[in-house]
């Protein structure tokens, strides 16, 4: 059979790999002529890598503050980090008092109770029940 056409190689040809990190290869001269002895493998010494610039990513959730409205919720207290359902009171508003007087004055004294019943003439307080420390007012 006949031998097929020789190969024709663009890049080095790799002769052996002595040790980690160095690969010989052979001058492209030496390996046009024929010339094949150790004086015609040259050792390549790798390249040290560039740092490479990294991005650190940080994702931040918000947390809101829950909807306080009459009835307790369940919070973490800001003061004393703990997961606590808060305590309500609830207080008359001075603008109910003003009603009452316009009220009485207006209406005699069978209307001077309407602002004592109203829920819009109180206020909710919020508290933690561990270390009472207020944490809105509805």
């Amino acid at each position: 059979m006949d031998k097929p056409p020789p190969y024709a190689h663009s890049g080095p040809s790799v002769v052996s790999q002595p040790a980690f990190g160095k690969t010989t290869y052979l001058n492209q001269s030496a390996e046009a002529t024929g010339n094949l002895t150790p004086s015609a493998a040259v050792v390549v010494q790798p390249v040290a890598a560039q740092p490479v610039a990294t991005h650190t990513v940080v994702a931040t959730q918000v947390v809101g503050q829950p909807y306080l409205g009459k009835t307790p919720v369940q919070i973490v207290c800001r003061n004393c980090m703990r997961s606590v359902v808060t305590s309500t009171s609830s207080d008359l508003k001075d603008e109910a008092w003003l009603w009452c007087v316009v009220l009485c004055c207006l209406g005699g004294l069978l209307c001077f109770w309407i602002p004592f019943v109203m829920d819009s003439m109180y206020t909710t307080t919020h508290r933690c029940p561990n270390c009472n420390n207020v944490h809105g007012v509805y």
